[in-house]
């Protein structure tokens, strides 16, 4: 195996109260009502705002006033979920990427703060030319193992015939095979 690739959200990094504080904004901005309490994020922000029922009018005014919130001020309060650096230490033999349904601007930021770039081989994110989908990226960048906490980043893997772990630190997702609680666990995969 050379290539690894590993989800951020959720994954290597807390980001879900910054993402989600950052919708609350946008939504307040535009007189939107909405609770997000116990609303689990991760779908892409569109199809987040229809779930809930949101004007579809309004979709975009609330896109570009998340965008800003989280660029600006938010996205830089995102915090590792462990010590990244001792895993990454111990995968330096292997081609490591950061593949995310993410855009490059926050990423770039959250990886700047914690000098993650010198431990990865390379940064793939929604917004890249060359990103269609999660499964083609695996394929056009020959992952052979990828590292994600969703079941949309299982089926993705399925799609793409290649290995899958599940890091579910909190979620308490139903899945049997190669589910990881802590970040140790990943050795006995690779």
């Amino acid at each position: 195996m050379n290539n690894i690739g590993f989800d951020l959200d959720g994954t290597l990094f807390d980001t879900e109260r910054s993402i989600k504080k950052s919708l609350e904004l946008a939504l307040i901005e535009n007189d939107i009502d909405v609770d997000l309490g116990k609303f689990k994020l991760g779908p892409p922000i569109d199809m987040l705002l229809s779930m809930l029922n949101v004007p579809e009018s309004l979709h975009l005014q609330i896109k570009e006033s998340f965008i800003k919130n989280y660029d600006q001020n938010l996205c830089v309060t995102c915090t590792p979920l462990f010590d990244f650096k001792e895993l990454f230490y111990h995968l330096k033999k292997y081609r490591v990427f950061i593949i995310t349904n993410k855009r490059r601007r926050p990423t770039e930021t959250i990886l700047n703060k914690y000098k993650f770039f010198d431990s990865i081989s390379g940064l793939i994110c929604s917004d890249d030319a060359d990103f269609q989908s999660k499964c083609n990226t695996f394929t056009n960048y020959e992952i052979e193992l990828y590292i994600g906490d969703t079941m949309e980043d299982f089926h993705q893997t399925q799609q793409a015939g290649i290995r899958f772990i599940l890091c579910d630190w909190a979620n308490n997702i139903n899945f049997s095979e190669n589910k990881i609680i802590t970040h140790s666990e990943i050795y006995q995969y690779i």
